[in-house]
């Protein structure tokens, strides 16, 4: 059984996600982990993306949910979390390929089994983890390990186990789990960032949304005019990070981020 507040999984380290993903919050999470509250009972993350949050404990809360709008996301942890010697099958023996990279970028699978290891490996051997083009280096060994990757979907297995998967739009996933107990992990698309591929993120929007909720939340998000004054009637923390996949423009290698909270 997980303990309170334990940093660490039941393997004895702290987890990391099965993916690389857009906006990923691996650097930043010990930074997180220490401002998020202790007494709530529900743990939401309405932009779950790769999820380096959620698996950063091995539990935040009695509830806790994922949610991603991007269905190959959530198909896969589906997967993970549901049939994970499945899709141990289908990726076990899968070489570092650009001809497999190729086959599965026209094809994306059959089955959910199928589509999950599919674009499991379009990630995993991704330029940038983007799942678009084929990661290759003359520099340094791009192939994974396959029995590292094997482990992997064992630990996330279980790490899901009590984890609610959702493939909703995040107005929806306020509405259904917003309470006075509930605390949310909020990581969408930045400003100046990557966006979904149906449409920009309307921050507008979001600010509505956020004032009407009961719950209380961390939103991180770009540090840029734009957002310091949309969002300037909350708590706002000023961070920096090595530059990641999600930013074009590189300053001194450092991304600005900022830490909105509503407590």
């Amino acid at each position: 059984m997980a303990k309170e507040n334990n940093n660490y999984s039941q393997f004895g380290e702290k987890m990391d996600s099965l993916i690389s993903w857009v906006g990923g919050k691996k650097q930043l999470r010990d930074k997180i982990s220490k401002l998020i509250p202790t007494n709530f009972n529900t743990y939401v993350e309405p932009f779950g993306g790769a999820g380096w949050v959620l698996f950063y404990k091995d539990r935040w809360a009695e509830v806790e949910v994922y949610n991603d709008k991007d269905s190959r996301l959530v198909n896969l942890f589906k997967i993970a979390k549901l049939h994970p010697e499945a899709l141990q099958k289908e990726t076990e023996f899968l070489l570092h390929s650009r001809e497999i990279f190729k086959d599965y970028k026209e094809q994306e699978g059959f089955t959910d089994v199928q589509r999950a290891a599919r674009f499991f490996y379009l990630v995993k051997r991704s330029f940038g983890a983007r799942a678009e083009h084929f990661g290759t280096s003359a520099k340094s060994n791009p192939a994974k390990s396959n029995e590292n990757i094997l482990e992997a979907i064992m630990r996330i297995a279980h790490r899901l186990d009590r984890v609610v998967v959702e493939n909703l739009d995040y107005k929806e996933v306020f509405k259904i789990y917003d309470t006075p107990e509930t605390f949310f992990f909020i990581d969408p698309p930045y400003r100046h960032g990557t966006q979904y591929k149906t449409g920009r993120m309307n921050y507008d929007e979001l600010l509505v949304e956020l004032r009407k909720l009961k719950g209380r939340f961390l939103l991180t998000i770009d540090n840029c005019k734009e957002n310091l004054i949309l969002f300037k009637e909350f708590k706002i923390k000023k961070v920096t990070r090595v530059n990641g996949i999600n930013r074009k423009d590189i300053v001194n290698n450092y991304f600005k981020e900022l830490f909105i909270t509503n407590y």
